[in-house]
């Protein structure tokens, strides 16, 4: 049986404006639950946490173990707590733990979805500081699927299909680097397209659109010793049909590639050099 014993007057009024009021609560082993559920809910809060302050941690975790459906994970032992939680639910835990983060990434997409465009930004690009400002939660799941060997440029290009996942465009600096290699190397469209529909690194008039914009004025000629290279990249397609209207696709662009020597140097002006 629970019993409540008063100290005070008998008057409602004065029991209420009595600071010092007691409250003592006696509890029966033989109807326990009966008895806390009749004590008010800011002192069973009370009474729980002297109970806890007086446990060991040992003795809590073996007292919440009893509990079904209860898991306790300490954060001095994390690796250990884990090991004890059946499969199933960690994964369920992991993947509510991602969902949360899914308007963090998408904030964090727009911060830097226009990075590509700034030719410094790339060349000054450091994919260990950028990987650390990345979402925590994301960054976890690639730190703890990647070996200790992996260098953060793949971590980056990781994270980055990670976070294409969630649906937004946009263009990661790393992807994107990725990318203008490929272009370098294949020149090739249907090339630069498939890996920009499995990366976020752009699609191929992106990267045609950021070359055409990397010089938009013909730079001044050097008025020193100058190395100069051409190179003419010519597409010609035949068409073998003879009608009218039938047009066939010439493209010609021609690359002029300058390198300062020596600025004061007079290469140019000596006669005995100049071609015959």
């Amino acid at each position: 049986m629970l019993q409540e014993q008063e100290s005070g007057t008998d008057s409602a009024s004065e029991k209420e404006d009595h600071v010092g009021f007691a409250r003592v609560y006696s509890l029966s082993m033989d109807c326990l639950s009966q008895c806390i559920e009749r004590i008010p809910e800011k002192d069973q809060h009370a009474l729980l946490m002297e109970l806890c302050s007086s446990f060991s941690d040992q003795q809590m975790i073996n007292v919440l173990k009893e509990k079904k459906g209860l898991h306790v994970i300490r954060e001095s032992h994390v690796h250990e707590s884990l090991c004890e939680i059946p499969e199933d639910l960690l994964a369920k835990v992991s993947l509510e733990a991602v969902r949360l983060q899914r308007q963090k990434i998408q904030v964090d997409c727009q911060s830097f979805s226009q990075t590509y465009k700034d030719l410094d930004i790339l060349q000054d690009f450091r994919p260990d500081e950028w990987f650390l400002r990345r979402n925590t939660i994301v960054k976890a799941v690639v730190d703890g699927l990647a070996s200790p060997e992996t260098n953060y440029f793949h971590r980056c290009l990781a994270l980055e299909h990670l976070y294409n996942l969630q649906g937004m465009s946009f263009v990661g600096p790393c992807s994107f680097m990725t990318n203008v290699s490929l272009l370098a190397i294949s020149n090739s469209k249907l090339t630069i397209d498939m890996f920009g529909k499995v990366l976020p690194g752009g699609s191929y008039p992106t990267l045609k659109a950021w070359t055409r914009d990397l010089s938009p004025e013909p730079k001044e000629f050097p008025s020193g010793d100058c190395m100069v290279a051409i190179d003419n990249d010519q597409i010609v397609q035949r068409k073998w049909k003879v009608k009218a209207g039938q047009k066939a696709r010439v493209s010609v662009v021609t690359s002029v590639c300058q390198a300062e020597v020596d600025s004061g140097g007079s290469l140019q002006t000596r006669g005995d050099l100049a071609p015959r």
